[in-house]
């Protein structure tokens, strides 16, 4: 017999540090270990250390990620419909609008995006769409803390809405007809 000293894999396959039908069949092999060899925490070093490798393997692929898709460089419209993307191609084009815009990762500004892109915000629903809307036409919006003049949006709401805003400064205010009328409010 080997004198050498084995490390002692007990802890790893009898402690409960195993998930689902891998514990289960570590709990009972650690059972049946003490309950034939009498001494708790002692068995066949093989036995410890292909249980230790089943576990690894069977861990191994936890630990690794999906691959990500590429990042699309320049995100072009190919169609849409009711001025929301429904096709993108990622060499260059037309500007992607509405919802696929938050899909992309390019955040909506306020001062172009309609009530109905609006509405996919979060804690913006139609009538707050409608708010943002009406503001913007009064006064564009410069900068995500403008939206604190939006009825109904503070600094907590606010600060929810900013990592999906991308405001263009060059861009001009998208009003319906409804609030060009007489004194520019609905």
């Amino acid at each position: 017999m080997n004198s050498a000293r084995r490390p002692d894999l007990t802890p790893l396959a009898c402690c409960g540090s195993l998930r689902a039908p891998l514990a289960l069949a570590a709990r009972s092999a650690c059972g049946r270990g003490r309950a034939a060899g009498g001494r708790s925490g002692r068995r066949d070093g093989r036995a410890q250390a292909a249980l230790g490798l089943a576990a690894l393997l069977l861990a191994l692929p936890l630990a690794h990620s999906a691959p990500r898709a590429a990042r699309c460089a320049a995100p072009a419209e190919v169609a849409a419909e009711a001025g929301h993307t429904t096709s993108v191609r990622c060499d260059g084009g037309p500007a992607v609008s509405g919802p696929a815009r938050l899909v992309l990762g390019l955040g909506l500004d306020p001062n172009t995006a309609d009530a109905a892109s609006l509405e996919t915000l979060p804690g913006i629903g139609p009538a707050r769409a409608q708010a943002i809307v009406a503001t913007r036409c009064a006064r564009r919006f410069a900068s995500p803390r403008e939206l604190d003049r939006v009825p109904g949006i503070g600094p907590v709401g606010r600060a929810r809405l900013e990592p999906w805003l991308a405001i263009d400064p060059a861009a001009e205010p998208a009003c319906p007809l409804l609030y060009h009328g007489a004194g520019g409010s609905p």
